[in-house]
Parts: C-alpha cells; sequence; structure tokens
C-alpha cells in the first residue's frame, strides 16, 4: 500500500508544484501482491508531454495508468511474474503513446487512447492465458496529417500459452490506420481487429495455433486486410470483411494445415480477394474450405488450394460473384475428390 501512495503523491506532485511543466512519474516494484496507480492531469503551454512508467517484479501485480494532457502522454507497464493486470488511458489531442510488457502467468493488458492526432499502442505478453486489448477512438482529430493516426500491435508468444485472446479496436475518424497481432506458439488463440475510417491496413499473423481463430472487419474506404496461418494450424478458421472502396483482402493457410476454412466477404467496388491453402507436404492440406463472397463491381477473386488428397480427405472451393467486370480462378491440385464451385450474376 506504501507503494501505491507513494505513486499518486510522485504523479501529483509534479502537476501541483509546476503546474507549467509537464508531469513525469516513475514507479518501481519488486515483490509480490503490489498495486501502482498514477493519474497525470496537466496542459503543458510550452509542448511538452506527461510521462509515467511502471515495473513490476513479483505475482498479483496491479497497474492503471490515467493520463490527459493536450500535449501528448506516454506511459509504459512491464510485469515480470504471476497474475499481472495492465491498464493504461490516455487523452490528449496531441500524442499518445503506450506500451504494455507482461511475462508470466494469466495476464491480462488493455490499452485506451481517444482523441490524439496520432497514437500508437503496443502489447507484449509471453506466457499462459494471455489477453490483450487495444482500443483507439477518433485519432487524427486535429487532422494535422501525421504518419499514422492510429498505430497498434499485440505480441503474443511461448509454446506454453493456451487459450490467448488479441483484439484491436480502432473506430471513428482516423486518416491513417495500422493494426497488427502476431501470434507464436500460442494455442488455441483467438485474434481478431476491427477497423473503420480512411486508409487502412491490418493484418494477423498465427504461427504454431491448433486451433486458430483470426477475423478482420473493415468499413470505410482503401482498406487491406491480411491473415496468415501457418505451421501446423490445424482446425483452424480465418474470416475477412470489406465494405467500403479499393478493398484487398488475403488469406494463406499453409504448411500442415488441415481442417481449416477460409472465408472473404466484400462489398463495394474495386474489391480484390485471394485465398491460398496449400502445402507439398504429402497426406497434408485436407478438408480445407475456402470461399469467396464479392458484391459490387470489378471484383477480382483467386482460391488455390492444393495437398495430397483423395476423395475421403477432399478440399472445398466456393466463389459467389454480384455485379460487373468480375475474374475468378480457382486452382485445385494435389489430390481427388475436390470439389469448386463459381457462380457470377
Amino acid at each position: 500500500m506504501r507503494k501505491q501512495i507513494t505513486a499518486i503523491a510522485v504523479a501529483l506532485a509534479f502537476g501541483l508544484i509546476h503546474p507549467l511543466w509537464a508531469a513525469d512519474a516513475t514507479v518501481e516494484q519488486s515483490g509480490s501482491d503490489n498495486e501502482a496507480t498514477i493519474t497525470q492531469t496537466d496542459t503543458d503551454f510550452f509542448g511538452r508531454p506527461s510521462s509515467a512508467s511502471v515495473l513490476q517484479n513479483g505475482s498479483g501485480n496491479t497497474a492503471t495508468v490515467k493520463q490527459n494532457n493536450l500535449a501528448g502522454v506516454k506511459a509504459s507497464v512491464s510485469s515480470v511474474g504471476n497474475d499481472n493486470t495492465a491498464s493504461i488511458t490516455q487523452e490528449g489531442q496531441n500524442t499518445a503513446e503506450g506500451s504494455i510488457s507482461q511475462t508470466g502467468n494469466s495476464h491480462q493488458a488493455t490499452i485506451n487512447q481517444n482523441f490524439a492526432n496520432s497514437a500508437n499502442a503496443s502489447i507484449t505478453q509471453e506466457g499462459h492465458d494471455n489477453t490483450a486489448t487495444i482500443n483507439q477512438s477518433a485519432t487524427n482529430v486535429g487532422g494535422l496529417g501525421l504518419a499514422n493516426g492510429a498505430s497498434a500491435t499485440i505480441n503474443q508468444t511461448n509454446a506454453v500459452s493456451f487459450g490467448s485472446t488479441g483484439t484491436i479496436n480502432q473506430t471513428g475518424l482516423s486518416l491513417r490506420s495500422v493494426a497488427l497481432i502476431n501470434q507464436d506458439f500460442v494455442f488455441n488463440s483467438r485474434a481478431t481487429i476491427n477497423q473503420t475510417g480512411n486508409d487502412q491496413l491490418a493484418t494477423i499473423n498465427q504461427h504454431v495455433a491448433t486451433p486458430g481463430t483470426a477475423q478482420i472487419d473493415q468499413t470505410g474506404h482503401d482498406q487491406t486486410a491480411s491473415i496468415t496461418q501457418s505451421n501446423a494450424v490445424n482446425n483452424g478458421t480465418a474470416g475477412i470483411s470489406q465494405s467500403g472502396d479499393s478493398n484487398t483482402a488475403s488469406v494463406l493457410q499453409n504448411f500442415n494445415a488441415n481442417n481449416n476454412s477460409a472465408s472473404v466477404t466484400q462489398s463495394g467496388s474495386l474489391n480484390s480477394a485471394s485465398i491460398t491453402q496449400q502445402n507439398n507436404t504429402t497426406g497434408q492440406n485436407r478438408w480445407n474450405d475456402a470461399t469467396i463472397l464479392q458484391s459490387g463491381s470489378t471484383n477480382v477473386a483467386t482460391i488455390t488450394q492444393g495437398g495430397i488428397g483423395t476423395a475421403a480427405s477432399h478440399n472445398v472451393a466456393l466463389v459467389d460473384q454480384s455485379g460487373s467486370g468480375h475474374n475468378a480462378t480457382v486452382t485445385q491440385s494435389g489430390g481427388a475428390g475436390n470439389h469448386a464451385t463459381v457462380t457470377q450474376h
């Protein structure tokens, strides 16, 4: 408890004693059952941001950081131990930067960033039962044209992690939104990216995840979405949904990928979609399903399925296009009993 009071006191002291200076706070904790809370509310007339740092080493740790500064905010939380929970909430009209790093068991991490011209968030987790969520809303509110209105990254790794979940939500006006989720050696993993706005880019990579579930939903203009599930991603599911203009989507499931399903749904114009389920290993890439649904104009769809199969271990491909200027290609190789359906109307 003493460490928690000290953290708040340090954070508030700079704001009260030096109201024209940005607040800086640092908390270091070692042991178990630690708790740290930092609250910073300040306006820096010289354009300097507020910063906060929490370092925890032990078990049962909880860290909460809240920042509101028109000049910008920066916060980081690092936890090594068990049962850690970290939450960062940032609001500011210039820049917002938040990062959380957790190593251990049963971690949970959340970063919320609102009303910033440039928002950058990253969560890195290693261990068991990890959950990571990044929410970014109303970025580029001032329209300053900075590099990325919203940039979010989640990295979850470790071969003994089970049931990990990564979620990125980027909503509201954003001139540039970039989202990336990497899940490596994370079994029973789930990854979700939701984006609304302009100039969106979303990527999900799942490596050695059985089963793995990935979903990308984009609404707006000029979106690009990519999902890769590779190396023993069995019983996996990948889905991309896009509505708007100039959309591009790709799904890749390869290297010992069996019993997987992939789907792309696009509504709008100038859409392009590709699904690849392929592997050169004998007897692999079986019982896979691929579906592409497109409505609009000048759409292009490509499905490629391969592997050594039989009539009992076949692949299924479906393409349905409505509109004008369609072009569909389905390639199935390396086995028997495959099914392909293309409908254009």
